[in-house]
């Protein structure tokens, strides 16, 4: 996909989008944006925004943008790449999108795209000043779990949003500690006790939905970050990330539901999860 943007020059308006920045060229109708996408990605992935931005990268990882109000966020480029490793190893894979470029606007907001996030101003405030990278690390797992490996349907919407959730946690436990990742943990488990209080409880792989919004909601991230943590404790931290290598590996530029997790799981640890998987994704 193509996608060419054009902004009124007079504004100082810079615009972002998915994929690559290919061209980027003005004329008489405005500021020409054009960005491309050689992968196939699904629909939900060619977000865009448009703001006064100004570019910041890393001359020694030029892999890596930043779009925001003021320019030079070396720290927080640095915070990206260390994070890039740590998710690159337990993928297993390159993501799909060479680039990867994090946009903070305005708006409240936290959206992944096709080699793209979309985060707050804010947000950068509280990632260089008070080293929270636990967004960061949630929005860049998705161009793993997201977009280089798509899910089938929204019934599956855990394999995105609960492994982000996940990852960024385990990411949390290199970064800052193991007691900084029981605490999220803990947490995580307040908030599915509250759920369940609420009657809001429900399968991670669900088919009960009628429309997308209502296959979102939070159960796929707090309860499929659990399952994962339960998942890990249950096959031992070697098995566990072999599992999950195989898994996201395997299933680059392909849509996946809860039955390819389970088999590169079962695969990986030579284990059959059965039992597992129905009483913790599936009933």
């Amino acid at each position: 996909m193509r996608l060419e943007i054009i902004v009124p020059v007079e504004r100082g308006l810079h615009a972002v989008g998915p994929g690559e920045l290919r061209k980027e060229w003005r004329d008489n109708k405005g500021e020409h944006f054009l960005f491309e996408i050689n992968e196939p990605v699904q629909t939900y992935l060619f977000s865009f925004g448009i703001a006064k931005l100004e570019p910041s990268s890393n001359a020694e990882d030029s892999r890596f943008f930043i779009y925001a109000q003021a320019a030079d966020h070396r720290r927080a480029l640095n915070k990206t790449s260390e994070a890039y490793t740590f998710l690159r190893d337990k993928a297993g894979v390159e993501p799909i999108n060479r680039e990867y470029t994090q946009v903070f606007l305005g708006a409240d907001i936290a959206q992944e795209a096709a080699g793209l996030a979309l985060m707050s101003e804010k947000y950068l405030d509280e990632l260089e000043g008070k080293d929270d990278v636990a967004l960061l690390a949630h929005e860049l797992a998705h161009q793993w779990w997201g977009v280089s490996v798509g899910i089938r349907s929204w019934s599956d919407f855990w394999l995105n949003e609960g492994m982000a959730e996940f990852m960024a946690d385990a990411y949390l436990e290199q970064h800052k500690g193991r007691a900084v990742y029981d605490a999220q943990i803990a947490e995580l488990t307040r908030g599915m006790s509250v759920l369940r209080e609420r009657g809001r409880d429900r399968p991670l792989h669900w088919e009960g939905w009628k429309d997308a919004h209502e296959a979102l909601g939070v159960i796929p991230y707090v309860k499929g970050a659990l399952f994962l943590d339960r998942l890990r404790t249950e096959l031992g931290e070697e098995k566990f990330c072999g599992g999950i290598r195989l898994y996201t590996s395997r299933n680059v530029r392909r849509l996946v539901d809860s039955h390819d997790f389970e088999s590169a799981m079962e695969e990986a640890s030579g284990r059959d999860l059965r039992t597992f998987f129905d009483s913790g994704v599936f009933h």
